[in-house]
């Protein structure tokens, strides 16, 4: 009994882990055609910060493609549209990086 308390209580948090949040770091994946799909590493922020560090780009929250990553889930392919053209991506992967600091 108390193991199925326990695997209850996780299987929320465990969600929210897959849930893309602002200073989130995810893998997404660009689907241009079948064949035509680029994929690279994105920070999704608040406001327009600059970004010192070169191991992703960041997308801000009010972006098209920030609001349509925002609160969405990792597996999930989302649409949004920049002038009248709609572009889909995936969102493969939350990210944690580990800073130089704590090598």
């Amino acid at each position: 009994m108390k193991e199925e308390k326990i695997k209850v209580l996780d299987e929320p948090e465990n969600q929210l882990n897959n849930i893309v949040n602002v200073n989130d770091i995810v893998t997404l994946s660009f689907i241009f055609g079948e064949d035509d799909i680029e994929t690279d590493l994105y920070k999704l922020v608040e406001d327009n910060l600059v970004n010192k560090d070169n191991q992703y780009i960041t997308i801000t929250m009010n972006s098209p493609l920030g609001k349509a990553i925002n609160h969405n889930e990792v597996g999930s392919v989302v649409s949004y549209t920049v002038e009248n053209e709609t572009f889909k991506v995936k969102i493969e992967e939350k990210i944690k990086l580990l800073s130089s600091k704590s090598k």
